[in-house]
């Protein structure tokens, strides 16, 4: 069974209507582009593929920026729903999992509705809740509820102006992002949350991003952390690197070479490297990133248990499915 485990979908109607209530050019943007709502085309894409499983979240993170609580805890409702119903409609072809856009007070029941009444495999949660980092204290009752139902989190960047000029050439996605799911992926680690909620199972995006690079870097800046005034120094149950492997990653690394899945996988090991594709996003209606992704994993000189974990038999331990 191959899965494809961090794909996007934006159902049409939901789309419009959070458009008409909280504009944006970000939505704007794809309503001509029916491949993000389309179920008959996305079938066809996997069979050509040859994906028997997509796990989808809702597309577009920025939509929600600067949204108002209020909003956010309205629209949420109805994303779930429809990400739901597009799920149910995929004839088991698509896995659902629900998005808490910001977090707002009560978050919880909404994370709790999702898997308990919808059936949705898991919850999506971006890197930062409108500029409040991921290890605040609003998190705390969602890391609490997943942590002990073993719900998987997906963890997707969100685009932050650290610049106002970060999104130009669309660099606040093609290098911002991977900063962002670092920071997020440093700050859940260095914050004590992973030591706090040992069963939390987080996947990352984009093969978590800078970390596989940058370990020991961090390492060495946290046994030295009294040289910065400016920092705080926490005590861990082990090591920054080592908790770090803890993290779920995805094979939407995008590089020329095999050489980054590689770097990756022996990061993070074979049982938490998961195929995703990062679908429809990409050239070509979103298939372009996908075959890069594929053959990447199909060429890389690894051994067949591990190309098979990789392709689908973490996935599905992850997700449960029989």
């Amino acid at each position: 069974m191959i899965i494809d485990s961090f794909a996007h979908v934006l159902p049409k109607d939901f789309a419009k209507e959070l458009h008409t209530t909280w504009p944006s050019p970000e939505l704007a943007s794809v309503f001509q582009l029916d491949y993000f709502w389309d179920l008959n085309k996305r079938t066809k894409v996997l069979d050509s593929l040859n994906i028997d499983v997509q796990v989808v979240t809702l597309a577009r993170p920025d939509i929600w920026l600067r949204a108002p609580p209020k909003l956010a805890k309205e629209f949420a409702v109805k994303a779930n729903d429809a990400v739901a119903e597009t799920a149910s409609k995929s004839r088991g072809r698509l896995v659902g999992v629900g998005t808490i856009p910001i977090v707002y007070q009560g978050a919880v029941d909404e994370v709790k509705r999702c898997v308990e009444e919808l059936g949705l495999k898991g919850i999506q949660l971006f890197t930062h809740s409108n500029g409040q980092p991921i290890d605040s204290v609003g998190y705390t009752e969602i890391f609490e509820y997943a942590n002990n139902r073993g719900v998987p989190i997906w963890l997707h960047p969100q685009t932050w102006p650290h610049h106002v000029w970060s999104n130009q050439y669309a660099l606040d996605r093609v290098l911002g992002w991977l900063f962002e799911t670092s920071l997020a992926m440093c700050r859940l680690v260095l914050g004590g949350i992973l030591d706090r909620f040992p069963n939390l199972k987080i996947v990352t995006h984009h093969l978590g991003a800078m970390m596989p690079f940058t370990d020991i870097r961090l390492e060495g800046f946290f046994r030295t952390m009294t040289m910065y005034p400016y920092a705080e120094a926490r005590q861990l149950s082990a090591p920054p690197a080592q908790l770090l492997r803890r993290f779920y990653a995805d094979t939407v690394v995008l590089s020329s070479s095999h050489h980054a899945f590689l770097c990756g996988l022996e990061f993070f090991g074979s049982d938490r490297v998961l195929f995703a594709t990062d679908y429809p996003f990409g050239p070509e209606e979103g298939t372009w990133w996908a075959r890069h992704v594929i053959s990447t994993i199909k060429g890389a000189p690894i051994d067949d248990e591990v190309r098979r974990k990789v392709l689908g038999e973490n996935a599905r331990r992850l997700l449960g499915i029989a």
